[in-house]
C-alpha cells in the first residue's frame, strides 16, 4: 500500500463500513457456490475497480455470494474507487478481516501465488488470478468485463432482444476521443493502431460516406438494398455521449463496430458490448481474445491502416444474407465465451477447471505478478 492510503485510512474506513452496512450475514437468495476474493495487494485498483464490480456482478448473477478477504487498509482504499464502492455497496458482498476462515466450500480467487499464503484456508479450490498483460493459453482466461454501468443492461432478455433488430444499418463508432488515446504505446508494444490512428485513417479514407451521427446517415440504410456503400458513423469528439440505457440497443442499430482500443492496451469495454448484441467487431487486436476471433466468421480483421481499409471494401462487398449470417455467430460466440456469469460459473464448476490453479486476467498493460512466474507458465 501506498502513503496516501495509510493517509486516508481514517476517511475511508469509516465510508467503507457505511457501504457495506449491516451485512453481517448473506441474503438467503444467494445460495450458489460462494467465490472468495482473497486479496493481499491493491492490484485489482486499477480502472476505478471495475474488475471488483464485475466478478461480484458475475456473481449475483449466479446467486453467489461474495466473500472479500482482505486488510481494512485494503479495504478502505477499495471504497474510495468508484466501482470498488458499488462492489462494497452490492447485496451479495460480504467483507471478513484477514484472520477469518472463508466458506469451506468457496471457490478462493487470490492475488498472490500459493507459496505466499498466509491466510487461514481449508482446502479449498483456491486459483492465483494472473492479473496484467501477457496471456497463457494452458488456463482459463477472463472475458474482459462490459463497463460497470452496461452490465446493469446485460440480463439475457435484454441482449436478446436486442438481436432481433432486423433494421441494422451502418458502421459505428462512438466513445471518448480524448489526446490520451492518441500515445504511442499501441503500436510500441502490441503492434496495432491507436484509437486516434485508427479513427484518421477512417475519416481520411472514406470522407464521402462519414457522418457525426446516425441521423445523418446518407445512400443505402440497408446493405447492398441500392448498391451503395453503407456509412461510417463516427461522432466528433464533442458529441453527446449516448445515456448508459441507449448504448446496448444503439450498438443493435448498426451492424458493424469499429473496435478502437483503450488508453493502456487494446482490450477495451466496447468490443464486448457489440458483440453481445450481434453487432460484428472490426477489430486488429483478435489475438488479444480467447479463443482467438476469426476473419470473416465473427469479426473483420485487418492489419495497419491499409488493412483497415481493405477491410471496409470486403464489407463493401458482402452481401446482407452474409452479414446476418455473421450477426448470429458474434452472439453466439459472446454467449459461450465473452459472457462473464458463464465464465465465473464455469471456473465454479469443479468439473470443468478443478485442477486449475490459474485463471488468467489480461487486463492492464503490465504484468503484476512475478517475471519468473511468466518463464514457468510459458514452459507449463
Amino acid at each position: 500500500m501506498k502513503i496516501r492510503h495509510v493517509l486516508r485510512y481514517p476517511v475511508d474506513i469509516f465510508r467503507a463500513k457505511g457501504m457495506l452496512g449491516e451485512k453481517l450475514c448473506m441474503d438467503a437468495s444467494y445460495c450458489g457456490r460462494p467465490v472468495a476474493l482473497d486479496l493481499y495487494t491493491p492490484d485489482l485498483l486499477f480502472d476505478c475497480g471495475r474488475h471488483l464490480a464485475s466478478i461480484a456482478h458475475y456473481a449475483s448473477c449466479n446467486k453467489s455470494p461474495i466473500v472479500l478477504r482482505c486488510a481494512r487498509i485494503l479495504l478502505a482504499a477499495i471504497s474510495r474507487k468508484p466501482y470498488g464502492g458499488q462492489m462494497l455497496q452490492m447485496p451479495n458482498v460480504a467483507w471478513v478481516d484477514t484472520d477469518a476462515v472463508l466458506p469451506r466450500t468457496a471457490l478462493v480467487l487470490a492475488d498472490v501465488p500459493s507459496h505466499q499464503f498466509t491466510r487461514p484456508l481449508w482446502n479449498q479450490q483456491t486459483m492465483e488470478m494472473l492479473i496484467g498483460e501477457s496471456i497463457f493459453d494452458h488456463c482459463p482466461v477472463m472475458p474482459y468485463p462490459m463497463h460497470p454501468k452496461v452490465l446493469e443492461f446485460s440480463d439475457a432478455g435484454n441482449l436478446h432482444g436486442c438481436r432481433q433488430n432486423a433494421n441494422r444499418a451502418g458502421i459505428l463508432f462512438s466513445g471518448t476521443q480524448r489526446a490520451k488515446y492518441a500515445r504511442p504505446n499501441m503500436s510500441r508494444q502490441f503492434d496495432v493502431l491507436n484509437r486516434m490512428e485508427i479513427l484518421e485513417t477512417l475519416r481520411k479514407s472514406f470522407s464521402g460516406r462519414v457522418v457525426d451521427s446516425a441521423a445523418n446517415q446518407v445512400g443505402s440504410q440497408v446493405k447492398n438494398e441500392a448498391d451503395k456503400p453503407i456509412p461510417i458513423v463516427l461522432p466528433g469528439p464533442d458529441a453527446p455521449r449516448i445515456e448508459v440505457h441507449d448504448w446496448l440497443p444503439t450498438l443493435a442499430e448498426h451492424q458493424f463496430f469499429v473496435c478502437c482500443p483503450g488508453v493502456a492496451q487494446p482490450l477495451c469495454h466496447n468490443l464486448v458490448e457489440s458483440m453481445s448484441v450481434g453487432t460484428i467487431p472490426i477489430i486488429e487486436y483478435a489475438d488479444r481474445i480467447r479463443p482467438v476471433l476469426q476473419d470473416g466468421v465473427n469479426a473483420i480483421c485487418f492489419s495497419g491502416p491499409q488493412g483497415l481499409r481493405d477491410a471496409i471494401a470486403r464489407i463493401d462487398a458482402m452481401s446482407a444474407a452474409e452479414i446476418r449470417r455473421m450477426s448470429v455467430a458474434v452472439g453466439e460466440f459472446y454467449d459461450q465465451h465473452l459472457a462473464g456469469e458463464t465464465f465465473l460459473s464455469q471456473l465454479c464448476d469443479m468439473s470443468v477447471h478443478g485442477h486449475t490453479r490459474e485463471v488468467c486476467m489480461p487486463f492492464h498493460s503490465e504484468d503484476f505478478f512475478a517475471a519468473h512466474q511468466v518463464q514457468e507458465l510459458v514452459a507449463a
